[in-house]
C-alpha cells in the first residue's frame, strides 16, 4: 500500500470515529456531563454490578471477592464485576489514586467507548469486503448503533460491549488474508482471554465463532492445513487456559450447576427476528409473525 493509501484508509477510519463520537454525545449527553452521577438503570444486575466491582476495588485483591455469600465469598470471575475493570481499578486503588470512587463514571464510559469504537471496527471489516467507502461508513454505523446489545447498557452491563464480536471477526478476515502470519492467531487468543476477564460469555462465543468458521472452511478446503491447523489452535487455547486458570484459583465446591434461567429465558424465532421493544414491536411484530409462519409453512411444504 502506497503512502496516498495508507493516509486515505486513517483518514477514513478517524472520520468513521468522529461521526461515531459525534452519535454517543448526541444520544448519552446526560451520561457525558455527569458520569459519576448516572445509572442506566436503578436497580436488579446493573446496581449490582456497580456495588460488586466498586467493593472489590475498595477491599479485595487477587480472586476473591467478600463483597457477597459471606463470611466464604466468592471467585471474581462470578459477581458480574468485569474482572478485568475492577482488577485495574483496584491495581490503581493501591496505588493511591481513588478509583473506587469513580466506579460508575469509569464503568459507564468505558462501556460507552465500546459502542463508539464499534463502527470503526465495522468499517474495517466491510472495506475489507471491498464496499465503497460512504457505503460502509453509513453500515458500520448504522449496524453499530441498531445492535441489541446497547440494551445490556441498562441491565447486564457486562454483555454490552458491541465492539468485541466484531473485532475477533477481524481478526478471523486477517487469519484467512495472511495464514502464515501468527500475530492475527495471537491477537485473536489474547483478545478473547481478555474479552473473557470481562464476561465469560465473550471467550465461548469467539472460540465457537471460529469453530463455525473452520467447519466451513474444512468444508471447501479441505486440503487448506496451516490454516486449519493454526486457527483450531487460537479457537481452543485460549478456552483451555482460562479453564486451567479457573480450576487453579476457584476454591468453591458448592455452587449450583445449573443456574435458574436457562430453560426459561429462551430464543426463539420470533424473538430473534422481530423487534421485543416498543414501538417497533407494536406495529412490526405481526409482520414477522405472518413471515414466520409464512417460511415454516414452505419449509413443511418442501419436507
Amino acid at each position: 500500500m502506497n503512502n496516498f493509501g495508507y493516509s486515505a484508509r486513517w483518514r477514513d477510519l478517524l472520520s468513521v470515529g468522529f461521526l461515531s463520537f459525534l452519535l454517543i454525545a448526541a444520544l448519552f449527553p446526560f451520561v457525558l456531563a455527569h458520569p459519576n452521577d448516572y445509572f442506566f438503570l436503578t436497580g436488579g444486575d446493573a446496581l449490582q454490578s456497580h456495588y460488586a466491582t466498586a467493593f472489590y476495588a475498595l477491599h479485595d485483591h487477587g480472586v476473591r471477592f467478600t463483597g457477597m455469600n459471606y463470611p466464604y465469598g466468592e471467585h471474581f470471575n462470578y459477581p458480574n464485576l468485569q474482572p478485568l475493570i475492577a482488577l485495574v481499578m483496584n491495581w490503581l486503588q493501591q496505588a493511591g489514586i481513588p478509583a473506587a470512587r469513580h466506579t460508575v463514571a469509569i464503568t459507564n464510559l468505558v462501556a460507552l467507548l465500546g459502542v463508539m469504537v464499534t463502527p470503526v471496527v465495522l468499517f474495517s471489516i466491510l472495506r475489507r469486503l471491498s464496499l465503497p467507502v460512504g457505503y460502509a461508513m453509513l453500515m458500520a454505523l448504522l449496524i453499530g448503533y441498531l445492535s441489541p446489545q446497547i440494551d445490556r447498557l441498562g441491565g447486564h452491563m457486562s454483555l454490552s460491549y458491541t465492539c468485541f464480536v466484531p473485532m475477533l471477526w477481524y481478526c478471523i478476515i486477517r487469519m484467512q488474508e495472511n495464514p502464515y502470519q501468527w500475530r492475527w492467531y495471537i491477537l485473536f487468543g489474547i483478545g478473547s482471554i481478555l474479552m473473557g476477564l470481562v464476561m465469560l460469555y465473550f471467550l465461548a462465543c469467539g472460540s465457537f465463532f471460529l469453530l463455525g468458521h473452520i467447519a466451513v472452511l474444512y468444508w471447501r478446503q479441505p486440503r487448506a492445513w496451516v490454516l486449519l491447523r493454526r486457527m483450531l489452535l487460537a479457537a481452543l487455547l485460549p478456552l483451555l487456559l482460562f479453564r486451567g486458570w479457573l480450576w487453579l484459583t476457584d476454591t468453591v465446591a458448592d455452587r449450583p450447576p445449573n443456574p435458574y434461567g436457562l430453560f426459561t429465558y429462551v430464543a426463539t424465532p420470533l424473538s430473534v427476528f422481530s423487534p421485543i421493544l416498543p414501538p417497533c414491536a407494536t406495529g412490526g411484530r405481526p409482520f414477522f409473525i405472518r413471515q414466520i409462519r409464512i417460511l415454516r409453512g414452505g419449509a413443511m411444504w418442501v419436507l
